[in-house]
């Protein structure tokens, strides 16, 4: 539990927030703010072996409370509202991620912006809330590509 020691003031942050939204329970908002914690101390691969590594819950704990559904827009507007200025805007960005296999669902030929390519993987566009005045932005979500089945590379 070392690696959230430092974390104390986004634990705040989280629990306010958490504790403004309806249908989250005691145990549902610990088990949020401990994963955000090991999220942002993990460094690499994320996954429920590595969660449990770095805390005091095994593999199948995190496995089942992933399975609980949680209103992260809802989450991220109050956030923003209790953290933002008035000047805000809103911002979208397409991102390319690269997948090898066909398995994944939605997995196929995306343009990436970065390579100017057509390549293989997945897509998502992501929605953000700009703060102007204070120099930063909040994710609000992101949204996965559907694959267009009709067009070929």
């Amino acid at each position: 539990m070392k690696i959230i020691a430092g974390l104390t003031s986004h634990k705040v942050h989280i629990n306010k927030a958490l504790n403004q939204m309806q249908n989250v329970n005691k145990s549902q908002s610990k088990f949020i703010v401990l994963t955000l914690g090991l999220f942002l101390g993990i460094i690499g691969r994320i996954n429920f072996l590595q969660l449990s590594r770095y805390s005091k819950y095994g593999e199948q704990y995190f496995r089942k409370q992933f399975s609980n559904k949680l209103n992260f827009m809802e989450f991220n507007r109050i956030l923003v509202q209790s953290n933002c200025s008035s000047t805000l805007s809103i911002a979208f960005a397409p991102c390319y991620i690269s997948k090898s296999g066909k398995k994944t669902a939605q997995v196929g030929w995306y343009w990436s912006g970065v390579s100017n390519v057509s390549k293989w993987g997945l897509k998502i566009g992501g929605l953000a809330v700009v703060d102007i005045a204070n120099h930063s932005a909040f994710h609000l979500e992101a949204i996965q590509t559907k694959q267009d089945k009709s067009r070929t590379r």
